[in-house]
């Protein structure tokens, strides 16, 4: 990594890692992928419902200097989100990333990873017996087209083609359908999307971080 490029966008975060950074042309978003995710259907889905779960994070950090210093952080990358797909287990809906990676930041990573994302959008006919029923509602879908979106904190869901900032862990759920090779620490809150009405990569929950912002 060439430590004589001008400092950018992460100027905040390499004082943290300790990694050099990219020039401010290099974060420009780059061709999105052909891949698209299983369950982003465009028009010709329906999202019938809407779960947002709340939750205690085991860690839960409100700064970037908090995200660097967990235990569990083995990377800290910059990609783009190639493809997705959505499974669900336990009553809950989870994204599988796949990640192309731009730049390592800290740690070692592949250039293309996977990445375990809570949150996703799941055929309503998958989830409806776990749904409690209410009066005499069978809760039979009304067509293939039906889907419920499940979020966790709020969040958006990371689709094909966004540009990321990922602050990863470890992901402990091997042998399961959702075995990635990592998380993200302090799950969503641990995920910075480039916005290009700002200009900027934002936290998950849609406020700008100032660390992540072009000049700062």
């Amino acid at each position: 990594m060439d430590t004589r490029r001008a400092a950018g966008v992460l100027v905040s975060l390499v004082i943290l890692t300790g990694c050099s950074t990219p020039s401010s042309g290099s974060l420009r978003p780059q061709p999105q992928s052909d891949e698209t995710t299983t369950a982003q259907l465009g028009d010709a889905r329906d999202d019938v419902m809407v779960v947002d779960s709340e939750a205690s994070l085991k860690e839960d950090y409100a700064t970037i200097r908090e995200l660097a210093a967990s235990k569990n952080l083995v990377a800290v990358v910059r990609g783009t989100i190639s493809a997705t797909r959505d499974v669900y287990l336990d009553r809950f809906a989870f994204r599988l990333l796949t990640v192309d990676v731009i730049e390592g930041l800290r740690g070692q990573a592949d250039a293309r990873i996977s990445v375990l994302e809570e949150g996703g959008v799941v055929p309503f006919a998958l989830a409806a017996k776990d749904i409690p029923a209410k009066d005499s509602d069978s809760h039979a879908p009304q067509s293939t087209k039906a889907f419920i979106d499940f979020r966790f904190l709020g969040a958006r869901h990371s689709e094909p083609g966004d540009q990321v900032v990922l602050f990863l862990g470890r992901n402990p759920n091997t042998g399961t359908v959702i075995e990635t090779t990592y998380n993200m620490i302090s799950s969503v809150h641990g995920r910075f999307t480039y916005d290009t009405k700002s200009n900027a990569f934002v936290r998950s929950l849609g406020s700008p971080d100032r660390e992540l912002r072009t000049g700062s």
